[in-house]
């Protein structure tokens, strides 16, 4: 008996002891208060209003510059209930076009949306600095504290759009945009209550992308004198690093997207998220990271996916790629000229690694085809518009691609 007794009294603990756990994650899990939220002007367009507000930062201890939170509500002209979606810009942004187009796209289609300007950026940018400077550094305190308080204000953000008579609190998503896909990552497993995520051009491991990332360059040679490594960056940004709260049970909700050619996100990084999230679909932009001319494909297949997510659609069939032209910077060699900047700009898609284009370099504009040999390296053939040389010359170009 008294072996039973002892046996009932472990499992009695056990229980307990794992019913605290589960209530302690709950309140961790739990959205932060709805927003105070401020409307300053609303604008009217066919088919919906633009609510532009404000509201305090939830976070503590900010920057008085960050003190306030700037968004755009885009509420659709509808009586019925609705789904809504907040909606992260990518790093350094000084404008909200991208992310505008998507809202308004999505508002044509019955889905209101929060575009939120996320911490030292735009409005929210300190004297003296550019805009998101300031939220990545090398000052990584600092940046871990912004990231925070962005997840934050997208949890304080979303209880806001959930008390809201028209919208329907239980089909609330997040889209995020490079940087913001990051930050979209970390909240979707730090708040949950998202019933769909689209993450396009983001990734995992934080400390590798800000490493890696051409991007970044000056932050890390900052990094380096001040004596870090690359495991003393993985170390001090572990509170952030999307995927350590991610789990293959999150990525039923979730689309990504992301660019074929990407160099600012390595694709190492783009395939952790993808692997830590339990291989959800993903569509390639055949692009590089700035995507200029496929915006619109990838804004719809978004869209299509909410539309899915919220019941709107019965189906979803995502494309494997999106075909789009790009566009190379970088320096380029041949007879005429030793080295020269150029933009070879893409006409047509003639292969995998083959393209037609008009190459604009410092010795004028030509017309040529060129061969992709390895990422950032390019062979092909010109021909000169705008010099008395027309021959048709070979070339070798180093370069990025947008």
């Amino acid at each position: 008996m008294r072996q039973i007794w002892r046996r009932t009294q472990m499992r009695i603990s056990l229980i307990t002891f794992l019913i605290l756990i589960a209530i302690q994650q709950s309140i961790y899990c739990q959205n932060t208060a709805p927003a105070h939220v401020n409307v300053v002007n609303i604008e009217n367009h066919t088919g919906f209003d633009v609510v532009h507000i404000t509201f305090p930062t939830p976070a503590e201890n900010t920057d008085p510059v960050n003190a306030l939170v700037y968004a755009e509500y885009f509420k659709p002209n509808t009586a019925s209930k609705m789904p809504a979606v907040i909606i992260l810009h990518h790093w350094k942004a000084t404008d909200l076009q991208i992310e505008r187009q998507i809202a308004a796209l999505l508002a044509e289609h019955g889905i209101a949306s929060a575009v939120m300007v996320m911490p030292y950026h735009m409005e929210r940018t300190p004297p003296g600095k550019i805009s998101g400077e300031a939220m990545i550094s090398d000052d990584i305190p600092k940046t871990i504290a912004a990231m925070k308080q962005t997840i934050l204000e997208v949890s304080a953000l979303k209880s806001w759009l959930q008390s809201l008579s028209e919208i329907d609190s239980n089909r609330i998503g997040l889209i995020g945009i490079s940087l913001g896909a990051l930050v979209a990552a970390r909240a979707y497993g730090e708040i949950g209550g998202f019933d769909a995520v689209v993450l396009i051009l983001g990734g995992g491991n934080a400390a590798d992308i800000l490493w890696s990332s051409p991007l970044s360059i000056e932050i890390k040679r900052k990094l380096l004198a001040k004596g870090y490594t690359k495991t003393r960056l993985e170390q001090e940004l572990a509170s952030i690093e999307p995927t350590a709260c991610l789990t293959p049970s999150h990525g039923h909700n979730v689309l990504m997207i992301n660019a074929k050619y990407d160099e600012a996100i390595p694709n190492r990084d783009t395939l952790a998220l993808w692997n830590a999230l339990g291989k959800p679909p993903i569509v390639w932009v055949e692009s590089g990271h700035y995507v200029p001319f496929g915006r619109k494909a990838v804004a719809n297949t978004a869209k299509n996916f909410l539309l899915y997510r919220f019941g709107e659609s019965s189906t979803f069939n995502p494309p494997a790629l999106i075909a789009s032209r790009s566009i190379e910077l970088g320096l380029i060699s041949d007879r005429a000229s030793l080295l020269s900047p150029s933009a070879f700009i893409e006409v047509m898609r003639l292969s995998r690694s083959g393209a037609l284009g008009i190459n604009v370099t410092g010795s004028g504009v030509s017309v040529g085809a060129d061969l992709k040999l390895s990422r950032g390296l390019k062979l092909g053939l010109h021909r000169r518009l705008t010099s008395k040389n027309r021959k048709v010359l070979p070339f070798l170009m180093l370069g990025f691609t947008l």
